[in-house]
Order: C-alpha cells, then structure tokens, then sequence
C-alpha cells in the first residue's frame, strides 16, 4: 500500500512537470497506463500480501501443531510423573505397613520379655529371702574353697618339687643302681660262665661214668643171656629125657605136670563211665525264676540311682502308679506350696496337672520340659500326658462347664506336646514315637482333624530333618579368611597360618561342638558319673577339647628347643588368645591360660622374659578377667557384658549345676523338689541363650584339620623336658 501511495505522489508530481503544451489526448493515454500500471501493482501487492497470509497461517498452524505437541508431550510427562508419585506412595504405604507390623511384633515380643521378666522378677522376689541365705552360706563354702585349694595348689607345688628333687634323686640312685647292678650282672655272668664249665666238666664225668656203668651193664646182661641160653639147653635136655622115660613106664597114660612160666596178673582196669546219661530232675518252678531274674538282668535301664527311678523295667515302673485323674486333691501328701502361685514340690501327677490347667502355678512349660527327664522317663511323660487328655466329668458339672473344663485342659495338652516334639525330639524313641502316632490317629484325630494334622505334621517334619535347630546367621558381610599361600601343601602347619585366622577356626571348631549341648546332658551331674556319661556326649567333648587345647600349647611351647623359638610360639600363641577374646570364646581363653600355667610352661622364665611387653600386659589382663576369685566374678561381669556370639567357659557353669545339685535334696519327702528344677534351669538357660546365634565366619577345612587332632605329650614328660630345655639355677649363657 505504501509503494502505492508513492506512485500515485510521483505521477502529481510528475503531472505539474509536465508540459502545459500537452495536449489532452495524451494526457488522457498516460493516464490510463498509469491506471492499468497502478492495478497491476495493486494486484502485485494483493497476490504477495495473499501469499505472506497464507505462509503466516501455515506458521501460525506449525506452530499451533507443535504447541500441541508440546502440550501433549507435557501433559504425558505429568501424567508418568502421577503414576511415579502413585507408585512411590504405594511403596511409602507397603513400607509403612511392613513397619506397623513390625512394630507392631516388636510391641507384642516387648510385652512378652515385659511379662516374662515380671514373672522372673515375681519369682526372683520370693525366693530373695533363701536366695540371699543361699549365697552367703554358698560365698562362704567357695571361699573356703577357694583357700583350700589355694592351699592345696602351694601344698601340690611344694609336692611337686620334691617330687621332682626325689625323683631326680631316685634318677641318680638308679644310675648308680643300675651301674652297681650292671657290675653284680657282669660278676654274676662271670660265675654263671665258671659254673657252667664246672658243669660242664660235671657233665662230662657224669657221662663218661654212665657210659663205663653201660658197658658193665651190657657185659652182665650179656653173661645172664648166655647163662639163660645154658639154662635153657639143660632144660631142653631133660625134658627129652623125661619123654623117653615116659614111654619106657609101664603106665603110659598117665600124665606128667608140665612146668611152665606164667606172666604175672594184669592190673584191673575200671569200666569208663556210662554215656549219655540223663540231666538231675529241676524244680520247674525255681527255673522259671532264674528265667525271669536273667530277663530282668537283660533289660536294667541305666538310670542314676534315685529312689523314683530304681526299677527295672518301664512296665515295672508303672506298677505302683496312680492313674492321673484318680489322684487325691491337693494335700502335703502330694504337693507343697512356696506361696500361693508357686510350687516348691510335688509328685508328678501333681505337676503335670498344675501344668496344664488354667492356673499357672510357677511350672513353666520350658523349665518342666528341660529338667523333667531328672525325675521321670519320656516314656512315663507321654503316658501321663494321654491319661490327663481324656478328661472324666464331674459330679454336680453341666454339660457346658463340662465341655468348656474338658477343652481348656485338652489345648494345654496338645501345647505341651507341640513344645515337647519341637524342642526336645531326641527324647523320642521308636516306641515312644509309635504310641505318639497312635494317640493322633486313634484319640485326637476324632476330637479335632486341624489340630491332629498340625501335631502329625509337626512329628514328620522332625522326623525328616525339616524343623532342624537352626542357628541364626544375620550378616551377609563375612570376613575373608586368611589362608596361607601353601594351603593345600601336604607341609602345611600352623605356624604357617595368621594368628587371627587360627582363632576364627578355632572357634568354629569349638562352637559346633557347644550348640550342640542339650539340656538332658546338664542333669544329674552327668558328665561326672560313669553310669550316666553316655547321656553328655557333647559335654565330655567339650571338656576333652578344653585339655587337648591346653595340653596343645604346652606340648607346641616345650617341642621348641632354641630360645628364639619358644618366644616365638609363645608369642603367637598370646595373640591367639587375644584374638580368641575378641571373638568372646572364652573357652578357648580359658583353656589357653590353662597351658600357659601349666608348671612346664609356667617355669620357663627366659623365654617369658623376651615377651614384648604389650603381649604381657594382654595375658596379665585376661588373666585377671578369668581369674577364680569371688566365683569367677570377673568372668560373669564380662559375659553379662558381651553380645553373642559367645562361647561360654563351660566349667563355670558345670560348677554352678553341681553346687546346685549338691545343695538341694531331688526329694522332699516323697515330692519331687521342683523349686530345684527351678534353679537348674535358669543355668541351662543361660547356656542356651549363647547356642542361638553362630559365628559369621568362613570354615576353612585345612586349618581345621590341624586343629582337631593334637598330638600331646604327657605331663610328667612336658615337665622332664622342661628341666632339660631350662635347667634349674641356670644362666642366659647357658640356654640355646
């Protein structure tokens, strides 16, 4: 429009320009060219300003498809970030109920420490009073103790040495013995030589004498031969004299006697004695006796000898039983309260009955269970157990105080057997197991289907190995073991090894043996009695582990005869011991400590003397910790202070059970003592709680070979070459 606008100015002016002489034709020509010219522009312009509005809209289009785009693009985004922002809040929802349950559990297992301590709280406070009586009296016996043995230790010690000093002194009076001895054989031997040709010579005469005395011999039998033969022909002679005689005699029938010789009588000879004679007649009646009395001797169980357990039998031990709901009520004839809540002893009528009805009575289920094989059979148990499930009704009971007495008393039941098959499985025999099988089949399969096949199904599982005791294993971070360059060398020993590696194999070694412990193996005092050392396996392993790892260290220390060398391996084994109580095997430490005190080790004062101090100030320290003072109080305020995984120092808690047993009658009158019961198994589970939680350690199979079997020397051998590598009153000069 502007480029017209300008045209249209350049023709006025172009007009005023012009010449006034035009004429008007031609002006009138130019002016329609200009028209034609000026709607040629114009439409020029029109076609152009089409064009630019066309390419505007196509743009304003492009662009609109591409805010489009964008727009969708944008509203897909928002639309993934919705579903992300849905999805983590379904995440943050998922956790938060994992988290309430958890919380919720951890709430539910407080609660349940929370009553459980109430309950050990309640029943620590009753028993305070006899408790407190108890440890003093039992302070005052270990401190009695404790001096006599010290007593003992220095009076064994004094002992020893003169021992030692006599039998050095022995030594010497035998060599001198034996070379006086030697001289005597050598005099002896020289006489024995001078007899012996005197013997000889004696011989020789004597033989030389016999052979002139068989010469005479023979020249007289031979001069009696030929005087026979002389007889004999004279004989002949006569006698055929005397035959011609006879013919020539008017009577020739008559007959002559003959002389002849007659051998003398035989000795008489005793007829042999009859054959297959028949047996002396039996009284039938002492037979079947002696029948029975072998019998009996045949199936003796072997039991600790304890009046409710002296039969023979397990059909013997029922004889003089009572049926479990034909037991009288409550009286001091059958059961003793320590107060209202708690009993101090009863039959086991009684304490199967308070365990399983409504009230609790201070018989926890987990404390029967554990002790309940020190004053009755598994056998018997389950018995009892039958005979309380079938509940008899009452006089004067409806039948709903029936049903719902009947029911609460069967659950305690079936709870006690779940229990019972799931912590205790070893107690089961084939036989037992057979009677289990048909009480479910025949008895509680009828009364409830659900709950036979849980308690059916809980029995399979043990016996297939399913529900095996399983130690917990939290983190999956375990350390790399670490294994020597020559680890499958042939040479391989464990001088090769890391000290810190040693101490982790050591304790696996001694932990598997540890968990392995059952409470039946802790009752009675079993590792101590032969009748019942079968029933502690695991327990006697323990303590067999304990003096070969003992007796390791000082064979290992003694074996070395170079200075150097002592020092060497004494020194590594104190880092093991310090390692071993960083893993809180304590008895490994124990047992370490036990060999260095040995009096072989002990006596050794160079090579203790080349120790680097901080090794010696670490033995001092343990030493110290583990020390027997006050009844191991450093070493009970160290455990209650450690985590597991441990490794207990088993002796101490042998002790504790022995103390127990010791002090506390199983009987008080006829009643089982279940307060003791009580006692013993808060020491069993102390013991248990360390046997949850294994160690997260690698096994390395090498290593653990070299550590299973020792070969040890014996005492008085470790002591001999003691002396020989250390001599007494002898300088650093004089020692290798």
């Amino acid at each position: 429009m502007d480029q017209l606008k300008n045209l249209k100015n350049k023709k006025k002016r172009s007009y005023k320009r012009t010449n006034l002489t035009r004429t008007t034709s031609q002006t009138l020509t130019e002016k329609e060219q200009t028209d034609k010219e000026e709607e040629r522009i114009r439409k020029e312009l029109e076609e152009k300003e089409r064009i630019r509005k066309e390419l505007e809209e196509k743009e304003r289009i492009r662009k609109q498809q591409e805010e489009e785009e964008e727009r969708i693009r944008k509203q897909k985004e928002e639309e993934e970030r919705i579903r992300k922002q849905q999805e983590e809040e379904e995440e943050r929802i998922r956790k938060q109920k994992e988290e309430e349950e958890r919380i919720r559990k951890q709430e539910e297992e407080e609660e349940r420490i929370r009553k459980q301590k109430e309950e050990e709280e309640r029943i620590r406070k009753q028993q305070q009073q006899q408790e407190e009586e108890r440890i003093r009296k039992q302070k005052e016996e270990e401190e009695r103790i404790r001096k006599q043995e010290e007593e003992e230790r220095i009076r064994k010690q004094k002992e020893e040495e003169e021992r030692i000093r006599k039998q050095q002194q022995q030594k010497e009076e035998e060599r001198i013995r034996k070379q006086k001895e030697e001289e005597r054989i050598r005099k002896e031997e020289e006489e024995r030589i001078r007899k012996q040709k005197e013997e000889e010579e004696r011989i020789k005469k004597q033989e030389e004498e016999r052979i002139k005395k068989e010469k005479e011999e023979e020249e007289i039998i031979k001069k009696q031969q030929q005087q026979e033969e002389k007889m004999q022909k004279e004989l002949e002679k006569d006698e055929h004299k005397e035959n011609t005689n006879e013919n020539d005699t008017e009577n020739p029938n008559q007959n002559v006697e003959k002389i002849t010789l007659q051998a003398p009588p035989s000795p008489r000879v005793l007829p042999p004695p009859p054959k297959n004679l028949p047996p002396p007649p039996v009284n039938p009646k002492l037979q079947k006796e002696e029948e029975k009395i072998q019998e009996k001797k045949e199936k003796v169980i072997n039991y600790d000898e304890k009046p409710h357990l002296r039969f023979e039998t397990e059909e013997e031990e029922s004889l003089d039983d009572v049926y479990i709901w034909k037991e009288p009520n409550d009286s001091e004839s059958n059961i003793l309260l320590a107060d209202k809540s708690e009993i101090k002893a009863a039959n086991l009528n009684k304490l199967i009955e308070k365990l399983t009805s409504q009230q609790n009575y201070g018989v926890t289920l987990d404390t029967f269970l554990m002790t309940y094989q020190s004053f009755t059979t598994p056998k018997k148990l389950l018995t009892k157990l039958i005979q309380r499930y079938h509940v008899p009704k009452t006089q004067n009971e409806n039948e709903d105080e029936y049903a719902k007495r009947k029911k609460v008393i069967q659950i305690k039941v079936i709870n006690v057997c779940t229990k019972w098959i799931e912590n205790h499985f070893s107690d089961f025999t084939e036989k037992i197991l057979k009677e289990l099988h048909e009480f479910i089949d025949q008895t509680l399969a009828q009364d409830d289907k659900l709950i036979a096949k849980k308690l059916r199904d809980t029995v399979i599982k043990k016996q297939k190995g399913i529900d095996k005791k399983k130690i917990i294993h939290e983190s999956e971070n375990i350390p790399e073991p670490k294994v020597p360059k020559n680890i499958f060398n042939s040479s391989l020993s464990l001088l090769d090894v890391d000290e810190e590696e040693i101490a982790r194999q050591l304790t696996l070694v001694e932990f598997d043996i540890f968990s392995q412990i059952k409470p039946s193996e802790l009752l009675n005092q079993a590792w101590s009695k032969p009748k019942l050392r079968h029933r502690a396996k695991n327990v006697l392993a323990m303590i067999q582990r304990f003096n070969d790892l003992s007796g390791w260290v000082s064979t290992t220390i003694i074996n070395c005869d170079k200075l150097k060398h002592r020092v060497r391996v004494l020194t590594r084994f104190l880092k093991i011991l310090e390692f071993c109580r960083q893993l809180n095997n304590f008895n490994a430490v124990m047992a370490l400590l036990a060999g260095f005190n040995s009096s072989a080790i002990y006596r050794l004062k160079f090579t203790w003397g080349e120790i680097p101090r901080r090794q010696i100030e670490v033995f001092d320290q343990l030493e110290k910790e583990m020390s027997s003072d006050s009844s191991y109080k450093g070493y009970r305020e160290a455990l209650k202070g450690v985590n597991p995984p441990c490794i207990p120092y088993l002796g101490v808690h042998l002790t504790d059970l022995t103390f127990i047993e010791d002090g506390n009658p199983d009987f008080i009158g006829n009643l089982i003592n279940f307060s003791k019961r009580l006692q013993i198994s808060k020491v069993i589970r102390n013991i248990q709680q360390y046997q949850q939680k294994g160690y997260e350690l690698q096994p390395v199979h090498q290593i653990q070979q070299l550590l299973i079997k020792f070969k040890n020397l014996g005492e008085t051998e470790t002591y001999d070459k003691s002396l020989k590598i250390e001599p007494r009153n002898a300088d650093i000069e004089d020692i290798q």
